[in-house]
């Protein structure tokens, strides 16, 4: 999803370390507003709806889900690797 384009584009903006060129801390913030424009205007149905806020409640709540799961399976790959390597 573009959650990992979200955070791809906010790692030169903010990490700790090594500063970044201005070239590419302007490109990333570029990246990263467009993508979150992306990721607003994506929630919003750009046909006619019975109900916009139902509309959007269901894609913004699909979206949580998947990252739930996309989440519990990478925990649950770490600690059976952890415990593979054990």
């Amino acid at each position: 999803m573009a959650s990992a384009y979200l955070v791809m584009f906010a790692i030169p903006l903010v990490a700790r370390g090594e500063k970044p060129s201005l070239n590419v801390r302007l490109a990333a913030a570029s990246g990263f507003t467009m993508t979150l424009l992306y990721v607003v205007l994506s929630a919003i149905p750009i046909i006619k709806v019975q109900t916009p806020w139902e509309f959007t409640a269901k894609v913004i709540g699909f979206v949580i889900a998947l990252q739930s799961a996309g989440t519990a399976i990478y925990w649950t790959a770490t600690r059976r690797s952890r415990s593979a390597a054990v």
